[in-house]
């Protein structure tokens, strides 16, 4: 298929001279018809397996507060999958559906990190007390005394807010970055070839670089922060398997730009400059995911949200907070509630304005001026009866959106 899109006149060109006539690999069928018929199969494949443990969380939802950040996660396979044939199929578009990638990474990743907060309580003014608590640790992990000698507390909830703004921010320049992206390219403006200063896109690649680093570095020190504490959900074993996609396709894309553009490969009677291009990266990236669909079963198995008929937690690694209670499923019939809940992005939005009213207090603070109130994030209403890490039911206060805690122990209000 041609492209519609202009050229800059100073994009220097990957062809030098006429490209070659493409001749079939075998019979009727050229690489361009094998890698979409191949890679469509692959993308199918991992599509299934995803939807398949996505509807096993959705049907055994016990824990929402995770599993729909797990269903969000798990989606990210379906994402690349299907970006990768569409790139395949419209070959000479592929550059505008490139991007849609990093902007569902983003998403994804601030999921994560969401995921991590609720773990360590899905209320939020529990979650900062707790941060506040606790002491504060030199490098070699020693703890830091005030001048009266005691520990000193408070210091990582100051950094956990530094972190959330790090992490936050990723999908707001992430959206920034695919409108100006497809807006360049549209218009001619946007030339990948092309690393001069003069060019957009080596500023786009600068400030997505620098992004994605930042919220990347942000997610792993908040985990290894918080690590003593959320070790039972091994939550590290899920950042890798999920990071890995992003950094498998992150390296790929790498390799082959700097292949194009150091004129290593070049086309051949079997392969085209598009093919190269986009065709040939985007059929391994779907031939991937074929793995990573498999590796998440097991990264992100169903067997610790299982309960007994009891209401009992089946899985004996779970921490007590969870084997002690007795629990129900709440995704509703076919997991209904639960695809609702992780397709509300009512969370990451809340959380991506939570970040920069942080800046903003702080510096009305400085200045002794009034500062504006941020409210509670809006949680899940729909999931009552929820014991989290520290051993504490949750259940929807009066407004249907705040959580208040009762001690284990305390009868819950429908128990009487």
């Amino acid at each position: 298929m041609s492209s519609n899109s202009t050229t800059p006149s100073n994009c220097p060109s990957l062809l030098k001279g006429p490209a070659p006539a493409i001749v079939p690999l075998f019979g009727n069928v050229t690489f361009h018809k094998l890698a979409y018929i191949v890679g469509g199969a692959c993308a199918i494949f991992a599509t299934v397996v995803s939807l398949s443990l996505m509807a096993r969380h959705a049907t055994h939802f016990s824990r929402p507060e995770e599993q729909k950040h797990f269903i969000r996660i798990i989606s990210l396979v379906i994402w690349f999958a299907v970006i990768g044939w569409l790139s395949i199929y419209f070959e000479a578009q592929a550059k505008y559906l490139t991007p849609l990638l990093t902007f569902g990474e983003s998403i994804v990743f601030a999921s994560f990190f969401l995921y991590m907060c609720a773990l360590l309580s899905p209320d939020p003014v529990e979650r900062d007390r707790i941060l506040e608590d606790w002491e504060v640790r030199d490098k070699k992990g020693n703890l830091v005394r005030d001048k009266k000698g005691n520990p000193k507390k408070g210091g990582l909830l100051k950094i956990f807010n530094i972190r959330w703004i790090c992490v936050f921010q990723f999908p707001q320049i992430a959206a920034i970055i695919l409108v100006l992206t497809e807006v360049t390219q549209a218009s001619g403006a946007y030339c990948v070839t092309s690393n001069s200063p003069d060019n957009v896109h080596i500023w786009i690649e600068v400030i997505n670089a620098i992004s994605t680093g930042l919220a990347i570095t942000a997610g792993v020190r908040h985990e290894r922060s918080i690590h003593k504490l959320i070790a039972a959900h091994k939550p590290l074993q899920k950042l890798v398997a999920f990071k890995l996609i992003v950094g498998v396709q992150w390296l790929q894309t790498i390799i082959f730009t700097a292949l194009l553009s150091g004129g290593y490969i070049k086309p051949t009677k079997y392969l085209s400059l598009g093919d190269l291009a986009a065709g040939l990266p985007s059929f391994i990236l779907d031939i991937e995911m074929v793995f990573f669909s498999l590796g998440f079963l097991y990264a992100f198995r169903v067997s610790s949200f299982k309960i007994s008929p009891q209401g009992k937690p089946l899985n004996s690694e779970d921490p007590p907070a969870y084997t002690s209670q007795n629990v129900q499923y709440y995704g509703g019939k076919f997991g209904w509630r639960a695809f609702l809940a992780a397709a509300r992005m009512s969370d990451i939005l809340a959380a991506m304005w939570h970040g920069p009213m942080l800046l903003i207090n702080k510096i009305l603070r400085r200045q002794g001026n009034h500062t504006f109130s941020m409210g509670p994030l809006r949680k899940s209403q729909h999931f009552p009866n929820r014991a989290n890490t520290f051993g504490q039911h949750v259940q929807p206060g009066p407004d249907n959106f705040n959580l208040r805690y009762i001690p284990l122990g305390e009868p819950l209000p429908h128990q009487g």
